[in-house]
């Protein structure tokens, strides 16, 4: 049983809704580099604008959508709105599945996107049911699920798209939905729920009488916000960089390049495991992914993989405290509600960086966004100096 849990499935729960979330996260990325290729081949589409509208438009659906699951989790238990969210996406990518007409496909895409948006209330739920000495490590096993998971999916994107059409990744991303939904069946039928308050409060060490102000929650964003947007803005270009660098025109080995930073977090992951990481202040953090961001910039390919290493580590490290500071900041039966705030913010800075990065190559080349994001970098240090400064004067306030 977990440290600190008063209910003798909280254990059981943890770890089945964490395995699921690994088959969502991996189901779900299995179309995700292959969208150009389907608008193609289903839909004769082939301008790259209308790619990137899409994308966009499922970004934001999720902003929208989360903040509506966390607002109804206030008043219906989470597990059985994981069941009707997931039942209902899953019914919709079989639709996707067979959608001829494009607007179809965009109507029922976009609803899939809706209700699958609601599995992201597992994250807060499953920090209500861990000790507080377990936070860190729980988010940064998320963390890890997130970003090998996403490789993993397109990977096995990749082996299904040379044998089968692109929507055939419909039937995998329904066949995680219905996994996801029979787990919440079976935890419900064996009497899993959430932890009361005083539960919640007695797993996490967080007391109710007290909470976090506004303000500083809005802080919170803001860092979110400006860091988020830093670390995506060197994502989209980042394989052409490399093939402009190099003179090896393998995509295997583009792809590889390209997901250091996700071995590296897993690498991260095993030494927490083995040994308690020592105490590393964000700034310090945010200090050597500026430098794995430099080297990344020189036209050395020693340099590159170099820096690609030493930023993997340091987005880690980061993404692992600013989540943790905002479970600290807030009440258990906060978490849906501020963690949707967070996510909102977070979906935000990925969009603008999405859109920032292809008018920085555009205008100035496929350097630019790597200068760009250590600015931001700096900026982050800037705001969390701030938002620290503001929570040390509240909490010694009278």
């Amino acid at each position: 049983m977990t440290a600190g849990s008063t209910h003798p499935l909280s254990a059981l729960q943890c770890r089945l809704l964490l395995v699921t979330t690994a088959v969502a996260v991996v189901s779900d990325a299995t179309l995700i580099p292959f969208y150009p290729k389907l608008f193609a081949d289903a839909f004769a589409v082939t301008d790259p604008q209308h790619v990137g509208l899409y994308l966009a438009a499922t970004c934001l659906t999720v902003m929208v959508a989360l903040p509506f699951w966390a607002r109804l989790e206030r008043e219906i238990p989470t597990l059985q709105l994981l069941l009707v969210g997931q039942f209902c996406a899953g019914l919709l990518s079989l639709a996707c599945f067979s959608a001829t007409r494009l607007y179809e496909f965009w109507l029922l895409s976009l609803g899939v996107i809706v209700f699958k948006t609601s599995y992201l209330l597992v994250y807060p739920y499953v920090m209500r049911l861990e000790a507080k000495s377990k936070h860190a490590d729980t988010i940064a096993l998320l963390t890890v699920i997130v970003h090998l998971g996403g490789i993993a999916g397109a990977a096995m994107g990749g082996a299904l798209l040379e044998s089968f059409a692109p929507q055939t990744a419909f039937i995998v991303m329904a066949a995680g939905d219905f996994l996801q939904m029979g787990v919440c069946v079976w935890l419900l039928a064996k009497g899993a729920r959430a932890p009361t308050a005083a539960e919640a409060e007695a797993n996490t060490g967080v007391t109710t009488d007290r909470t976090t102000p506004a303000f500083s929650l809005t802080q919170l964003s803001m860092v979110m916000l400006i860091y988020y947007f830093a670390v995506f803005v060197v994502r989209p270009f980042f394989v052409p960089y490399w093939t402009m660098r190099t003179t090896w025109d393998s995509e295997l080995l583009s792809g590889w390049i390209f997901s250091i930073p996700a071995w590296m977090s897993l690498g991260s992951l095993a030494v927490r495991r083995h040994r308690k990481p020592r105490p590393v202040a964000l700034g310090v953090v945010l200090a050597v992914g500026c430098a794995g961001l430099v080297l990344q910039s020189f036209p050395f390919v020693a340099a590159i993989v170099v820096g690609r290493c030493v930023f993997g580590w340091s987005v880690f490290r980061a993404m692992v405290d600013l989540d943790l500071m905002l479970f600290e900041m807030s009440a258990p039966e906060s978490y849906a509600r501020n963690f949707s705030y967070m996510n909102f913010c977070q979906q935000l800075g990925v969009l603008v960086a999405f859109y920032a990065a292809g008018a920085a190559v555009s205008s100035g080349g496929l350097v630019l966004p790597f200068v760009i994001a250590v600015f931001g970098f700096v900026a982050t240090g800037v705001a969390h100096t701030w938002i620290q400064s503001s929570v040390r004067r509240w909490r010694t306030s009278p």
